[in-house]
């Protein structure tokens, strides 16, 4: 995980994959505490408006985690 927290703490955008429900979310949110935000697609409102406009994605001061 030391390699991921270097990426997270870096990088503009890291993809983590796997298979659903085995924490992939929770592992980022709990590596990097209040220094991303955090933004799930699985909120139907937010998905609607990330749809119309992807760029409010992605603006802000800090780096995203898209769930």
């Amino acid at each position: 995980t030391a390699g991921l927290v270097e990426r997270l703490q870096a990088m503009p955008a890291v993809v983590l994959t796997g298979a659903c429900q085995t924490g992939k979310s929770t592992l980022v949110q709990g590596l990097v505490p209040g220094g991303r935000r955090y933004l799930t697609l699985d909120d139907l409102e937010f998905q609607d408006a990330s749809r119309r406009d992807p760029e409010m994605l992605l603006g802000g001061p800090l780096p995203v985690t898209l769930d």
